[in-house]
């Protein structure tokens, strides 16, 4: 350990006129370490007393200086926890209106506001409108990895474009899109693209008990699905 452990060690040592030993080998570091730890206990405790005659001396301005310190430390503080708040809103701000445009053909695919995170990795629609423009095929390759189940593929609707997945975690069925399958369309009209989600301008929410039980579907839609 270092210094501090030194001073610890021996304040465990409780019955009085104890004394703490340490026992070492002739081979390793163990006695370098504690003749080093001796020394620097001895500088410790060198600067303490500089500090407490600083305090017991000039009172006033040994506390002002303190005052400082702390007052810095604090203004440190506050403006890396208002960058990051300052980050997160822009980050939000820029998710508002944003759409999702097929690659091939500009279709409108969803907003970004309609996505969320799923497990952390997957990005999902929470929209149960975007099914008007897609369609979905069996997987070539379904799976199931602990808690969701990979069984279909998503396509444009307008051009057979590639998409993304669709996924079903506890018992809902998600679309799960792929970013760089889309065009990113801002509300001012400029226009750009991701290749990776953790690449994007903006954050996605993580998804709620709310969301996946808006995605279940009800008993009318599921006669639907048999009747087609």
């Amino acid at each position: 350990g270092n210094e501090i452990g030194k001073v610890q060690t021996r304040g465990r040592a409780r019955a009085e006129d104890s004394k703490s030993v340490l026992i070492a080998g002739t081979e390793g570091d163990n006695v370098r370490k504690e003749k080093v730890n001796t020394i620097r206990e001895k500088m410790m405790e060198e600067a303490m007393d500089q500090v407490w005659q600083m305090q017991k001396e000039k009172h006033g301005d040994f506390l002002k200086e303190v005052r400082r310190l702390q007052l810095e430390s604090k203004e440190d503080r506050d403006l890396t926890k208002a960058l990051k708040e300052s980050e997160k809103k822009t980050k939000k701000d820029q998710k508002k209106e944003v759409k999702l445009l097929c690659i091939k053909c500009k279709q409108f695919a969803c907003n970004i506001s309609d996505f969320r995170k799923i497990k952390g990795d997957h990005h999902a629609v929470v929209d149960k409108s975007f099914t008007e423009r897609r369609i979905i095929t069996p997987h070539p390759n379904p799976k199931k990895i602990d808690d969701w189940e990979m069984n279909g593929k998503i396509y444009c609707m307008n051009c057979r474009q590639d998409w993304g997945i669709q996924m079903v975690y506890r018992q809902a069925s998600f679309p799960t899109l792929k970013i760089d399958c889309f065009v990113l369309e801002k509300p001012d009209g400029q226009r750009l693209t991701c290749q990776k989600w953790k690449k994007a301008p903006f954050e996605v929410d993580d998804i709620t008990p709310d969301d996946i039980s808006g995605m279940l579907k009800t008993p009318e839609e599921e006669e639907e699905e048999v009747d087609d």
